[in-house]
């Protein structure tokens, strides 16, 4: 058994984040021991979290209140810790363990030892000398109306954007694009809408039904003003999490430009449709979806995915992290094994840059999660820390070499 003594030693480390990888390894294991429950106190009070020994159920619940109060006071230039949405956390080893990274605001489980040993980008030839203008993305989108007007959106709050006859498009007062439609009866007034965020932006749009759209960088959704009486009809391209409100009259149907169609009644999904990734995904969080494409249809359940790829086959994945897959829509980059090619274009749409790789591009698989908010040489210097990889910036060109 491991003494108490050196599990404290680990569990300050975690909150100094000088822990390492195999220290990290070696607590969570400890804590999947019958031992870590005895030491229950030593535990909540290294985490500053007060222990009721009379009722073990409100310890666990003590130490997630926890959790969601170091959560948001977390600093915004620190890769961000597990979240509570679609995370599973039974009581025991996960409850701890999210309670330690939260606390010390630990990198990630690969990355932990990074900040120790990183040179910077300041050492790379043709960094830092640039990087001014390479800024995260922000609240950013274009308004395209039925009429052809663009409006420019911001973070601004309770403001009309457009009024028209029978139906009118606000901000509300979290900064949401809400569509309302106003009208009653067959003539309404019906114009196709369409939102726009570019490389390095993301927003939010309440559709004329309740349904929440959040788009990534780079992305778009065509809406009418209002849905026609049988059917809730949208276009999206780039990247696109939907909270769809529950209509059992009206399906909600979405359409991607590589001919994936996603027919829902009520549920949270995820559809990713970029046109230079090798396969459109869509992602079941909650509730239930019918994919349906040109050669085949597939009724995805919760952490169901359905991957179509460019031979027009519709592929299923089951049990998927769909914590990893929405990480984006919650602030943060979650990589899982990922190459190179695959974490340069997040990188590139977030931050607007280009990407150009000279000679053999690594083949080194990259595991993290990274707070969307660090800076551009933040990132790469992790990159280029755990990888055998190099970069350089000219400009708003990241060249990749190995």
């Amino acid at each position: 058994m491991k003494h108490i003594d050196h599990i404290k030693e680990l569990v300050q480390k975690a909150r100094d984040k000088s822990i390492s990888k195999s220290e990290l390894d070696e607590l969570l294991q400890w804590l999947d021991n019958e031992e870590a429950a005895e030491y229950m106190p030593e535990i909540c009070l290294l985490l500053e979290v007060e222990e009721d020994k009379a009722d073990h159920s409100s310890r666990w619940q003590k130490l997630s209140d926890k959790i969601d109060e170091e959560d948001v006071r977390a600093d915004q230039a620190e890769i961000l810790p597990f979240r509570r949405s679609y995370s599973i956390r039974p009581a025991g080893r996960w409850a701890i363990a999210a309670a330690v990274l939260v606390v010390g605001s630990v990198l990630s489980v690969v990355m932990l030892t990074l900040n120790r040993h990183a040179d910077g980008l300041a050492t790379m030839s043709g960094a830092g000398k640039h990087t001014d203008a390479i800024v995260p993305g922000t609240k950013k989108a274009i308004l395209i109306t039925g009429n052809g007007n663009e409006i420019s959106l911001d973070s601004s709050r309770d403001r009309v954007i457009v009024q028209g006859k029978d139906f009118s498009i606000q901000t509300n007062k979290v900064g949401q694009l809400v569509n309302n439609s106003t009208g009653s009866g067959a003539g309404n007034e019906v114009l196709i809408n369409t939102v726009v965020t570019p490389p390095g932006g993301q927003y939010e749009v309440i559709l004329p039904d309740g349904t929440a759209a959040t788009l990534n960088a780079a992305s778009s959704i065509q809406y009418p003003s209002a849905f026609q009486a049988d059917k809730r009809g949208v276009k999206i391209t780039g990247e696109v999490y939907f909270d769809v409100a529950k209509d059992a009259r009206k399906p909600f149907v979405v359409s991607t430009e590589k001919n994936m169609q996603i027919e829902v009644l009520g549920t949270s999904f995820n559809i990713n449709a970029y046109s230079n990734e090798p396969f459109v995904k869509a992602t079941l969080l909650e509730g239930g979806v019918r994919v349906v494409t040109d050669k085949a249809r597939q009724v995805l359940s919760p952490r169901d995915q359905a991957q179509l790829g460019e031979d027009g086959k519709l592929h299923l994945l089951t049990n998927v992290d769909v914590g990893s897959v929405v990480a984006w829509k919650n602030g943060v980059f979650e990589f899982n094994s990922t190459d190179i090619k695959a974490v340069m274009r997040e990188i590139s749409r977030w931050y607007n840059v280009d990407v150009v790789y000279d000679g053999s591009v690594p083949t080194d698989l990259f595991s993290a999660i990274i707070n969307r908010q660090n800076s551009i040489d933040q990132v790469l210097t992790m990159l280029q820390n755990t990888l055998r990889v190099h970069f350089s910036i000219k400009n708003r060109t990241i060249y990749v070499s190995n």
